[in-house]
């Protein structure tokens, strides 16, 4: 399907459609007036042209170019389908007014251009603009289907035989996701980014990783490619306890017998320490165990993983929910930072996921927090009170930072402000936020 991206975003909002495998990219714009030349002087045949409205603002100069473009030779301009997306916070009924007028001039070339061909208008009013929701929305797919929609599973066995039967030809054992084109893909594509990030040395080459055949006694068939673990998205604002909330959490649900995975993107970083603070029981990950398939192969009730790069955290969390018999635990908490929520809101299948969001009790740390948009994803706010006060700053209280959330949405659950003077919490902890989230 050929389309058009316009918005704020369009960058990343393209290559999160490219990786879906759907569509193929005709051109990806900020805006339509200062491409307008480009638009014009080019024969243009798309199935639709895709207007992301983040504000109103420049939205009456938008459609004014959007009509200069419409009024093009119909020889040298085919749009079958022009979808509006635009957030449910802006002022609808002008932008309702000016797509009217689209159509109008839609209905009059249609009248006076028997050779026209008038595309379709879509219009989707959405209270959140993420990547996963919006292509949700164009493609009409459920939650479940938004990330990895088509997945081809192929297995090697002896002729004749079963695909349930495993080859046992060795002792040794380990575990093996789908081979499809789509995961070959993603894996190079891994395998690249983090050799810019980790020791060259720790990685060998893409062929010393994969053993030969002979040598696999596959598990399994049944789960491959059925994410079954919880998911828990955890970021905040800065000092606002992010990783301390991680790392009891993590703790906490090793009590209550759950296998743990702790990625941390963070820019701080600080995971593995706090985790070695807690006098945890812990494995640290490395890139080859991740590339070679062995992470489920760690015995230690937590597993941790650190990497401050964004193009790791857009690449490794896909591959992750793509290779959910590698990734085999019960609870998987990504922390990140919140100028990477965007990034990891389009990375992942939501339909999985939680979110965590800590918060100091500051006005400004409450109303930056406050202001992110996650729909219906549900959400646990954790609230921080363990920061002195500089002199003279104000603090919120708890219940006047409920009432701010609650003024963004209802599906907030609250966590009140705990000191962890240590880690030393048993199983109730975890299955209380286990509850909620």
């Amino acid at each position: 399907m050929k389309i058009i991206v316009v918005s704020d975003f369009h960058e990343k909002l393209s290559e999160f459609f490219i990786k879906q495998g759907s569509f193929e990219i005709t051109y990806s714009l900020n805006n339509i007036s200062s491409n307008l030349d480009v638009l014009t002087k080019n024969i243009i045949r798309v199935d639709k042209f895709i207007m992301i409205v983040s504000n109103d603002e420049d939205f009456a100069s938008e459609i004014r170019a959007l009509l200069t473009l419409l009024a093009n030779p119909s020889g040298l301009l085919r749009i079958e389908e022009i979808v509006f997306f635009y957030r449910s916070t802006l002022d609808s009924r002008r932008i309702e007014e000016l797509i009217n007028v689209v159509r109008d001039q839609i209905a009059g070339k249609a009248s006076d251009d028997r050779s026209f061909i008038p595309p379709k208008i879509d219009v989707h009013k959405l209270k959140s603009l993420t990547y996963n929701v919006i292509y949700k929305d164009l493609m009409g797919k459920s939650s479940a289907a938004v990330i990895n929609p088509k997945t081809t599973m192929k297995y090697r066995v002896e002729r004749g035989d079963e695909s349930s039967k495993a080859f046992e030809s060795s002792a040794d054992k380990i575990t093996i996701s789908p081979l499809t084109d789509k995961n070959m893909t993603g894996y190079k594509a891994l395998q690249t980014i983090l050799q810019k990030t980790e020791d060259p040395s720790s990685l060998t080459a893409l062929e010393a990783l994969i053993p030969e055949y002979e040598d696999l006694q596959l598990e399994a068939y049944h789960q491959l490619g059925y994410i079954s673990n919880k998911w828990v998205l955890m970021t905040g604002d800065r000092l606002a306890g992010t990783t301390t909330h991680a790392t009891a959490l993590a703790v906490s649900a090793v009590k209550a017998g759950r296998r743990v995975f702790v990625f941390d993107f963070s820019k701080s970083g600080g995971a593995e320490e706090t985790l070695k603070a807690a006098v945890a029981d812990y494995h640290v990950l490395t890139a080859k165990e991740i590339l070679n398939n062995s992470v489920a192969m760690s015995n230690a009730p937590i597993c941790v993983y650190e990497n401050k790069s964004k193009e790791v955290l857009r690449s490794m969390l896909p591959y992750m929910q793509s290779r959910p018999n590698i990734f085999d635990r019960d609870l998987i908490l990504v922390v990140f930072d919140l100028e990477d929520l965007e990034d990891v809101l389009g990375s992942v299948n939501l339909k999985f996921c939680s979110v965590v969001l800590s918060t100091l009790m500051f006005p400004n740390a409450v109303n930056k927090v406050a202001g992110v948009e996650l729909g219906d994803v549900r959400t646990l706010v954790w609230l921080n009170d363990n920061v002195a006060s500089p002199l003279r700053a104000k603090k919120f209280t708890s219940d006047y930072v409920k009432t701010i959330f609650r003024g963004k949405s209802r599906n907030y659950r609250f966590m009140e402000p705990i000191m962890f003077e240590d880690f030393e919490l048993d199983a109730d902890f975890y299955l209380s936020v286990e509850g909620v989230l």
